[in-house]
């Protein structure tokens, strides 16, 4: 085959697609088969020629596509000036935008450029006249530890000030609950109330059904005969009287008229007769005295003296002496006589004011330890004296108070009562006392404030804090009983017996002033006095003043230590008893650890019957 014919076939077959790096392997190889085999076989050599042939074929196809080189740079020209008329014309907004800023910016760093000018040579004239700060870098420590502290402050500040703003929303949450709660209680209240009116009613209603199931009918059968028997007696004697009576009316008419002429002579002659068939006769002691009872009356088989610790010695020998047999009734817990309207403690502080040489200041301090009666009934035998354990007077929540005070006799003190809570039920409703308190203890601060005064120039004390709240506790009082009858659990004209009293003379002074001039009190009944005069009475409701209230390390609490003082202070109430005064001064401040805790005692019978009423929760504010 020819050489022409060889590539008139290269030419006629397919191209051969190659590329550069192929034909530069394809010639690599050709050149080592040349120089490592200088003969070559035709058959070899013609697969060469093929090779080359087809290769330069496929390089002349690819040349003839190809444009001229300066065609293709005409065209990169023409698209380079259309890519730079594009981006100029969007650059040249961004340059003008640019430009604006840097001016801006150049207008700004001149102004800034302007006052960093003005404040350097203003720090110069500054730092001319200011002065070196002395350990300025440990000052700067220091500061900045002031500064983090004081930013936990404002940050402990903030948070309190939110604290409070939830506690301000609580409580505004919380009175309005009170407030639902007050009116939720007011109508129990009323519906309570008309309970209670209700239940009276049952009751009444249902005593005879229980007189009936509590009788036998046998017994009561036989009652009945028993009284028709006794009524038949009754209606013969009747009968009998019927007949006499016109012969006893005209003895009568006749005794009338003997009567109004009878002269001085006459009646005394009467009066032995009457005394001569009377079996019972009353009087005082000092009564007892005078020279017509001791010329009319005659020896008596039996003298029974009544409240004889309050009786002095001379004031108990008169009636002793009339008596074949003597029965002293009293206590001995309680105090001993009077002297006058002051206590014998204040008598005799002015006697000894007055002389200090008083020959009977001992044996009245003697008197004050110990009574007559009270060294009689240490000395008599056992079969001589007896204890009356029961008391009749007071609701049992009053008398757990007292009990302390005769816990060394031989019988437990109790309470006669069947049901306190009904028979000495005081009905009233108020801010400060409800149904179920009989026993309360407000409770004064030991401040200045609520201190004790004397009287200038005088023996005795008064509180004027505790002034205030008697006269506003009187008023509460007042306008609970006025609710009361409202509420018909009192009579329209019924009222309650209040007794003030108080350890010393010059308080009571100024409360019974008060009442007298201030206070207007239609439904109570007031009466005052000191404990020592108000021994032996009583009343429904007792406001009991205890003045002291002191920080003066030597002082003490005078004369309301004395047990017995207490005891006749604590046991004058019936229904209610309210003391007002420090609880501090007297359970903490006192001297001696016996008064300490006689107080303590009363205070804890007080807080178990929840009585305690601090001043800051009483809404008696002076």
């Amino acid at each position: 085959m020819s050489i022409g014919q060889l590539q008139q076939r290269m030419m006629n077959m397919t191209s051969i697609s190659t590329t550069s790096v192929e034909i530069d392997q394809f010639l690599d190889k050709l050149r080592s088969e040349f120089k490592g085999n200088p003969k070559i076989l035709p058959q070899i050599l013609v697969t060469f020629l093929e090779g080359l042939y087809g290769r330069r074929h496929f390089i002349w196809q690819k040349a003839g596509q190809l444009k001229p080189s300066n065609a293709y740079i005409k065209m990169a020209q023409e698209l380079l000036r259309h890519l730079k008329q594009e981006m100029i014309e969007q650059l040249q907004p961004v340059q003008h935008e640019n430009k604006m800023t840097q001016q801006k910016w150049q207008k700004a760093m001149d102004e800034q450029s302007t006052k960093l000018t003005f404040l350097q040579n203003k720090h110069e004239q500054m730092m001319a006249y200011a002065e070196m700060i002395p350990h300025a870098k440990e000052l700067l420590h220091q500061k900045e530890a002031e500064a983090l502290e004081l930013q936990k402050k404002k940050e402990q500040y903030e948070q309190a000030k939110l604290r409070v703003k939830l506690n301000a929303q609580e409580r505004a949450k919380e009175a309005l609950q009170l407030q639902e709660a007050k009116q939720k209680w007011t109508k129990i209240e009323a519906r309570l109330t008309q309970l209670y009116s209700m239940l009276e009613e049952k009751k009444k209603g249902l005593a005879p059904l229980h007189e009936i199931i509590s009788t036998k009918p046998e017994s009561e059968h036989e009652t009945v005969l028993r009284k028709l028997a006794s009524l038949s007696y009754t209606r013969e004697s009747l009968k009998q009287e019927r007949k006499r009576l016109p012969e006893f009316q005209s003895i009568q008419g006749m005794w009338l008229s003997l009567l109004e002429e009878a002269n001085d002579h006459d009646l005394n002659e009467i009066r032995k007769l009457y005394v001569q068939h009377s079996n019972v006769i009353g009087t005082t002691c000092v009564a007892s005295a005078r020279k017509d009872f001791i010329e009319s009356y005659p020896i008596f088989d039996v003298v029974i003296i009544d409240e004889v610790s309050k009786a002095t010695p001379p004031e108990l020998l008169l009636p002793m002496l009339k008596g074949k047999k003597i029965i002293l009734v009293g206590d001995h817990h309680q105090l001993p006589p009077l002297s006058g309207n002051d206590t014998l403690e204040e008598t005799l502080q002015e006697m000894a004011v007055k002389s200090e040489d008083f020959d009977g200041k001992t044996e009245l301090k003697q008197l004050l330890k110990e009574s007559l009666f009270e060294r009689l009934f240490k000395n008599l035998p056992k079969s001589n004296k007896t204890m009356l354990a029961i008391q009749y007077r007071m609701h049992e929540n009053i008398m757990a108070t007292i009990t302390q005070f005769y816990e060394q006799e031989n019988k437990q003190f109790q309470c006669g009562l069947k049901d306190s809570d009904f028979e000495r039920d005081h009905k009233l409703v108020s801010p400060l006392i409800q149904r179920n308190n009989h026993l309360l203890w407000l409770d004064m601060p030991n401040e200045p404030a609520f201190f004790e005064e004397r009287m200038k120039g005088g023996k005795s004390l008064y509180n004027q804090a505790e002034l205030r709240k008697i006269g506003e506790l009187l008023k509460e009082l007042d306008e609970a009983v006025a609710l009361a009858k409202q509420a018909g659990r009192m009579k329209a004209n019924e009222k309650k017996s209040i007794g003030v009293i108080s350890f010393y003379g010059e308080q009571v002074k100024r409360v019974e002033r008060m009442i007298q001039q201030e206070l207007r009190l239609p439904n109570l009944t007031i009466r005052t006095g000191t404990v020592d005069r108000f021994q032996g009475m009583e009343m429904d409701v007792i406001l009991l003043s205890m003045v002291r209230n002191h920080d003066n390390e030597q002082d003490d609490i005078g004369f309301a230590k004395d047990n017995r003082r207490l005891n006749v202070a604590l046991s004058r109430a019936r229904e209610l008893l309210v003391l007002i005064g420090s609880s501090k001064m007297f359970t903490e401040r006192t001297k001696h650890k016996d008064t300490r805790q006689m107080y303590t005692n009363v205070l804890e019978v007080v807080k178990k019957q929840d009585g305690l009423r601090m001043l800051e929760a009483v809404s008696l504010h002076g």
